[in-house]
């Protein structure tokens, strides 16, 4: 599987280089037809990868959906995202089959807070129905260092104009004597922070933030955060951040405000002696209308819209079963356990899929921090690699997951799953990775002869228990990847292979 992954690795590039060459900026209007574009590109690349009844869907917005399906096993779901469609592929091409059933979601509206992904997830709720959900957005802490997320910051956020007067005035004529739309401006955000301590100072803004607990002290001393290592890096003289807080602290366990955009007055070339009448900030923050509201002068009309969508806050249980096949393959590509860390960004889609769908999903990103948002904004090719190998190993590991949980304890005869089925199942944990294929059919075997369902014959398989797909509770669904502004959804599933490979 490796194997065949690596010798398709230059198309895999070209791909990818074609991909990201459509202009589908997500916040740009102008670029509306560069998302159809990419959507339209996204449906035929499934097909390509085997991929059935592939269609366009529209959203709520101007970016629309992309689904298919191709449906075979009866095994547990699991949602993911692409660079997952290049593992499927591999699967599909070397052995005709995929261990479970896979649903795609590509989704392209994250930079602008995916505002029409709940109300798609809720229209398309039996299709995208889950066991397991994995999101490929996200990156590692380093190149071979693994990290497992356990939670992400929230945002929304917020325009706020100020206007002192109907037109802009002569500053040598009016200068001194009336309201200059910039300077309120400049002292409403200076407001937003106190400036000796640089916390937050809107009322109410730290109301119910969760403590820090001991674990989570653990884990930010496991990172080894480097500060200076850090600063060099960015060009940074120093940090600055809520007082009485570390850097890693600051920016996985507490709410921040930020000012990421500002307009007023003559901002051309040289000088303009004008005093303006108006000026605008965008921010990423919570809870200031009140804040606006109180500080906001007499002689200035102080105007806060938000903007765009929101986005909730999302947090993982540490020991779930898609985070442990997750960790599994950290230790197998690494030789090193994986990091639990925070995110102080925001990806809206988990929240979604946790509130809309009840999926925890387990972030499987495979970029490093590589000026993420800034010029030059880039993805290693050694990552994207390392990506496809990843997520070609954790089908097989979730795929672990779902025949071990095939079968309930006391299910059959009421005396357990029996001799058989335990020492299969101690099999898949105790053999090693490269094995564990072949082992997964033993287990689904000896688990149908204990609980009375002799029905399964191990190879084109369905998982002992769970129904054939096309029946009402397997329903076919779609799994997202982002790409540009569209969203492509496809649904992959297929039964191990009766000769499956003894290694990948």
């Amino acid at each position: 599987m490796l194997r065949r992954m690596e010798a398709q690795a230059e198309r895999y590039d070209t791909d990818l280089a074609e991909l990201v060459g459509f202009a589908s900026v997500s916040a740009l209007p102008e670029h509306a037809a560069d998302v159809e574009a990419a959507a339209e590109w996204l449906a035929g690349r499934l097909r390509r990868a085997g991929l059935q009844n592939v269609e366009v869907l529209p959203t709520d917005g101007p970016q629309p959906v992309v689904y298919g399906e191709w449906l075979a096993a009866a095994v547990h779901n699991g949602t993911t995202e692409a660079p997952t469609l290049l593992a499927v592929e591999a699967w599909l091409q070397e052995t005709g089959a995929l261990p479970l059933n896979v649903k795609f979601l590509l989704e392209g509206q994250e930079e602008v807070m995916s505002p029409h992904l709940p109300a798609f997830l809720r229209r398309h709720a039996a299709k995208l129905a889950a066991t397991h959900a994995m999101s490929a957005d996200g990156s590692q802490p380093g190149i071979d260092t693994g990290s497992i997320s356990l939670g992400i910051r929230g945002v929304v956020g917020a325009q706020l104009e100020v206007t002192t007067a109907s037109t802009d005035m002569h500053s040598g004529w009016k200068g001194g004597s009336v309201p200059n739309a910039n300077a309120v401006l400049a002292a409403l955000l200076a407001g937003l922070h106190d400036g000796a301590t640089l916390a937050v100072a809107v009322e109410g803004f730290y109301d119910d933030v969760t403590p820090v607990t001991e674990q989570d002290r653990r884990d930010m001393e496991a990172y080894g955060f480097d500060a200076q290592q850090e600063a060099a890096s960015l060009g940074l003289r120093g940090f600055a951040g809520e007082a009485g807080y570390g850097v890693l602290e600051q920016r996985w366990h507490r709410p921040t405000l930020e000012v990421v955009g500002m307009t007023g007055g003559f901002t051309g070339q040289g000088i303009k002696t004008v005093i303006p009448r108006q000026a605008m900030a965008k921010l990423n923050c919570r809870l200031l209308a009140r804040h606006v509201e109180v500080h906001c002068p007499p002689y200035a009309l102080c105007n806060l819209t938000a903007l765009g969508g929101s986005a909730a806050p999302w947090t993982n249980a540490r020991s779930s079963q898609s985070n442990a096949a997750a960790a599994a393959v950290h230790q197998r590509l690494s030789g090193r356990q994986a990091l639990f860390v925070r995110d102080g960004a925001t990806i809206p889609a988990l929240a979604h899929f946790q509130q809309t769908l009840g999926l925890a999903a387990t972030k499987f990103g495979w970029g490093l921090a590589d000026r993420i948002h800034a010029p030059n904004e880039r993805l290693r090719v050694e990552m994207y690699d390392k990506g496809r190998r990843a997520w070609a190993l954790v089908l097989q590991e979730l795929a672990a997951v779902a025949a071990a949980a095939a079968a309930p304890p006391g299910a059959g005869d009421g005396a357990g799953e029996g001799r058989d089925a335990g020492e299969a199942r101690r099999r898949v944990e105790a053999h090693d990775q490269g094995r564990r294929a072949r082992v997964l059919q033993d287990l689904a075997r000896a688990v149908a002869e204990s609980s009375g369902e002799g029905e399964g014959d191990g190879g084109g398989g369905g998982a002992v228990g769970m129904p054939r797909a096309g029946g009402a509770e397997a329903e076919g669904g779609a799994e997202v990847a982002e790409a540009g502004d569209g969203a492509a959804a496809a649904e992959l599933g297929g039964g191990m292979a009766a000769k499956q490979k003894d290694e990948l």
